[in-house]
């Protein structure tokens, strides 16, 4: 019988234990260890986030965006631009040419989908560095702003490891090892 107590009583331990950690990393004011300050740097460890941020109305978008394609030479490197979005491909970043393709779906919205052609080039040696411009975004501070993926499989956005931003620029990059689906969020520190 004290055996039987004792596994309940662990059981339940581990049970409250993840709630917790389960239910304040993924609420939208999550902390954010290693917040940034004026320069870019790391927001680590990545979090789960579900604020998207929008442009202030006294900042009217412009008009649609049209998608943006280039065909980059892989060893060269280059940059494509769509809208507020700019991206930058090093040197070496993949093999051989492949055309990249920016969606802005919304020019309202600080969201882009990121295409390369053939796919097998969409998976980076060096990374390729996404930059959005977030002048006129609604957030109080610049550096409560961060880069976030689309996780299909968990169904919500993650914070990309190494996002940053520029606070006096109010500029958001990140890294990327890949293209998909990102989305500048609002993340803030504390609770």
């Amino acid at each position: 019988m004290p055996r039987i107590r004792t596994l309940s009583a662990l059981a339940g331990a581990a049970l409250l234990g993840m709630t917790f950690m389960l239910g304040c990393s993924t609420a939208p004011t999550a902390p954010v260890v290693g917040a940034i300050a004026d320069a870019p740097g790391p927001i680590s460890p990545p979090v789960f986030v579900t604020v998207p941020v929008t442009l202030s109305a006294q900042d009217p978008p412009e008009s649609e965006i049209e998608p943006a394609s280039q065909r980059v030479d892989g060893a060269v490197g280059g940059v494509v631009v769509a809208g507020r979005f700019r991206l930058t491909v090093p040197a070496g970043a993949f093999s051989g040419p492949a055309t990249i393709t920016v969606f802005v779906p919304d020019a309202a919205e600080l969201a882009c989908s990121l295409e390369i052609n053939p796919p097998g080039a969409n998976l980076f040696r060096l990374p390729v560095v996404l930059e959005t411009d977030c002048v006129g975004a609604r957030v109080a501070h610049a550096s409560d702003l961060a880069l976030a993926r689309w996780e299909p499989a968990l169904g919500a956005w993650r914070v990309v490891n190494g996002s940053g931003v520029d606070v006096k620029l109010w500029k958001v990059r990140a890294g990327l090892e890949h293209f998909s689906r990102y989305e500048v969020v609002e993340t803030k520190a504390g609770w």
